[in-house]
């Protein structure tokens, strides 16, 4: 009797020890975006609901952080974010918390990264440089990837896909350099490389639902190269459409879908643009007849709409965060699917 009370008394003990579950025994998970969020709610499905930081009608760029959010970033058994770079308010208290207890999908490797294109540099006068890891797949689209790491949660990577639009991609373990850009989510590929590294994560904190995890990740993952193909498919005839985007975020989905850089209205949106690079992109568009600039929910609208009103072109909306879409597992799928609508969409108003 004493034995087995004993026995029942070190079990409860161990329970509620574990910081992987809260109070009614559910796997505490917190994501930073709502894209990042979405992954994650997705692979959870059937378990849990992660809970989300920043809504999308908030940019991550500029986000201060409420005391109700700081004890959930803190009581989250795992947390799941992109990098300092992007989320900078969220560099204090993820440093209180266990590292083991913290995905960021800047860090991991077999990531497809790109650096800040160079007007970036010179706006914003970043030095660093860019660690390189060299992997040598080639990608689904034509250019050399490169690849062949472990990740961060131990398992490696393999993509195994050509890349069709002919410019080098880099992979590796670059830790949040902020000569890299961080808005990695925007290329399905690294979304299926975070989804790989949450769910390792997710069966090993919580094992009697790991067959639940791993079915959701392989659904998961039919889905996402199913949707490159589709979203490949749909844009292929707009390789050469010239536009302008408030600021330079989309290179992730321009480059691994083959389109031409959006001309940004600014570089880094914690930073005006001058009333010179205002002018340049007026300029630009009457020069080289751009049918189309977007605008971002989380930014006001306000100076989209003057250029958009002076110069005649077509005025669109394009979301890199999704403000709009419900949050849950089908945002991802959402968001990059808004985001060819949109361009396609402003393209054929142009047509008509």
């Amino acid at each position: 009797m004493i034995k087995n009370a004993l026995l029942l008394f070190f079990a409860i003990f161990l329970f509620a020890a574990d910081p992987s579950f809260s109070k009614d025994n559910k796997l505490t998970v917190a994501a930073s975006i709502k894209p990042i969020h979405s992954i994650v709610a997705y692979l959870m499905k059937g378990v849990g609901t992660p809970k989300l930081i920043v809504d999308g009608k908030t940019s991550a760029h500029n986000f201060h952080l409420k005391p109700s959010q700081v004890r959930v970033i803190r009581d989250s058994s795992l947390f799941v974010w992109v990098a300092p770079s992007l989320e900078t308010f969220l560099k204090k208290p993820l440093s209180q918390k266990n590292s083991e207890d913290i995905i960021a999908l800047g860090k991991l490797n077999s990531l497809v990264r790109h650096e800040f294109r160079s007007e970036h540099h010179d706006e914003v006068s970043h030095s660093k440089n860019l660690s390189k890891d060299e992997h040598g797949h080639k990608d689904e689209h034509g250019h050399k990837e490169k690849h062949g790491h472990k990740e961060k949660h131990g398992h490696k990577e393999k993509h195994g896909h050509k890349d069709e639009h002919g410019h080098k991609e880099k992979h590796g373990h670059n830790h949040g350099d902020l000569t890299e850009d961080p808005h990695y989510w925007l290329d399905p590929r690294n979304a299926i490389v975070l989804a790989k590294a949450v769910t390792k994560e997710l069966t090993r904190r919580d094992a009697k639902n790991s067959s639940i995890y791993k079915t959701n990740l392989t659904k998961f993952l039919q889905e996402t190269d199913a949707l490159e193909k589709q979203l490949a498919d749909r844009l292929k005839g707009f390789a050469n459409t010239d536009y302008v985007v408030f600021h330079d975020a989309y290179q992730y989905f321009e480059k691994r879908f083959g389109l031409k850089p959006g001309r940004a209205i600014t570089i880094s949106p914690e930073t005006p643009p001058s009333a010179r690079r205002v002018y340049s992109v007026a300029t630009a568009i009457r020069k080289e007849n751009i049918g189309c600039i977007f605008s971002e929910p989380q930014f006001n609208p306000k100076l989209v709409r003057a250029i958009a009103a002076k110069s005649g072109v077509h005025r669109g909306v394009i979301d890199p965060l999704g403000a709009n879409i419900p949050n849950g597992p089908m945002l991802y799928k959402t968001l990059l699917t808004d985001m060819a609508d949109a361009l396609i969409g402003c393209v054929k108003k142009l047509q008509n």
